[in-house]
């Protein structure tokens, strides 16, 4: 035996000495980064991302889907150990450990490809385009959304929706020009409901660093270490830029893009990738 294979042999025995139970991990339909149809298997960006990180780490995982306020409860307690997707907040600090970024959240700009409205670069044009505006009622959608919600209502410019899916059926009935939401999410769900062709402006309203939750509760500081390098050894071999890459052009391979306006016209509407 080899040295080299010495070492890659200790090194996995390490990785499963590190995982001593089966990890639970919560996710909910959140589309393209988790979900599930019926009683199927768990897919989507979050989700291969967290099988990366786990067949690296030597780890086992149950994925258990549930509503993401109980995801929240139960890791708490110590019934979920890992949550996807999460923002780091002081709240959630108390009783959840952080892993370093594995993605980043962007906030952008939609209207129909249909509408051949010009390409909004800045929140300032925006603000001055008296366009009507449709935001879901909850989520983060940066600052300058935030410091400027009171002026679109007064100026009865903003419409909320429940959520990113009847954002995406108000858009198609045309109850305002532009939505907002996440770069992924919303032309994903677009396509798959409403058959949509969607074009993405330039302008981004908010880019966050996305995290794995640990709970403090049920996972040991051996086990979240071992997600944790993982993580980074996932970073390093380009395995999380080849999964973004790969659902970047699921989601968006129906949209189209600022800078790829003059190939708009004429176009025919592309189709999904494999």
């Amino acid at each position: 035996m080899t040295v080299a294979s010495l070492v890659a042999m200790l090194a996995g025995a390490q990785a499963q000495a590190d995982c001593a139970h089966v990890l639970h991990v919560a996710y909910n339909d959140w589309p393209p980064y988790s979900w599930s149809e019926g009683d199927g298997e768990p897919q989507g960006l979050d989700v291969e991302l967290m099988q990366t990180f786990a067949a690296k780490a030597g780890c086992e995982l149950v994925f258990d889907k549930m509503p993401a306020k109980r995801s929240h409860q139960l890791l708490r307690v110590g019934k979920v150990d890992i949550m996807m997707g999460a923002s780091k907040t002081d709240d959630r600090e108390a009783y959840a450990v952080f892993s370093s970024p594995y993605r980043q959240e962007v906030v952008g700009v939609f209207s129909l490809d249909s509408q051949k409205l010009g390409d909004i670069v800045s929140w300032t044009q925006l603000m001055n385009s008296g366009l009507r505006l449709l935001v879901p009622q909850a989520g983060w959608y940066g600052s300058d959304y935030e410091a400027s919600r009171s002026e679109l209502e007064h100026k009865n410019l903003l419409v909320e929706s429940p959520d990113l899916l009847r954002s995406v059926q108000m858009l198609a009935r045309n109850r305002a020009e532009l939505a907002l939401g996440d770069s992924l999410s919303l032309p994903y769900i677009a396509s798959q409901t409403e058959h949509l062709h969607l074009y993405r402006h330039t302008a981004r309203l908010s880019e966050s660093d996305i995290h794995l939750m640990f709970s403090k509760a049920a996972m040991s500081e051996a086990e979240a270490s071992s997600i944790e390098r993982a993580i980074v050894a996932a970073h390093q071999s380009g395995d999380i830029a080849a999964l973004l890459l790969k659902w970047e052009q699921i989601s968006l391979s129906r949209i189209n893009f600022a800078e790829d306006s003059e190939a708009r016209l004429g176009r025919s509407t592309p189709q999904f990738a494999d």
